[in-house]
């Protein structure tokens, strides 16, 4: 099961869940851990390598990546990805073209595997009640 990362970036007022998605660690073709077995992609394997990404600088899926580049979009990830310099997390439904002709492969799936949920800033007096699955425990 999918760890759950919900991003919230509020200035002022309340957020709304908006969607939410399933993300997975890659690397692309030419990248030193496209061959490399998932037994072997330990937490400091995955640590080793640069890190490109557009969510906040933080833990995902227990592991502290090595930041080296972020971008405000998933379209920055992808391209860097795509270099073969660095890992990310796309997307399945972003990454899957490139994954199937072979350009990306997914690293240790049963592992690094999150899903995000986005929110949207709403005035607090238009908030509705949420439904079961967003609500926090």
């Amino acid at each position: 099961m999918p760890k759950t990362v919900r991003i919230r970036r509020v200035v002022f007022g309340t957020c709304q869940p908006v969607f939410s998605e399933i993300q997975k660690l890659y690397c692309a073709e030419g990248h030193p851990l496209f061959a490399t077995p998932d037994a072997d992609l330990t937490d400091d394997a995955l640590t080793a390598q640069s890190f490109a990404g557009y969510m906040l600088n933080e833990t995902i899926c227990g592991v502290n990546f090595t930041w080296a580049a972020a971008t405000p979009h998933m379209e920055g990830p992808l391209l860097l990805l795509l270099s073969g310099a660095y890992i990310g997390f796309l997307p399945d439904h972003y990454a899957d073209e490139w994954g199937r002709n072979g350009r990306l492969r997914v690293l240790a799936p049963e592992r690094m595997t999150s899903r995000i949920c986005s929110t949207s800033p709403i005035r607090a007096t238009s908030l509705p009640a949420l439904p079961k699955p967003w609500r926090e425990p």
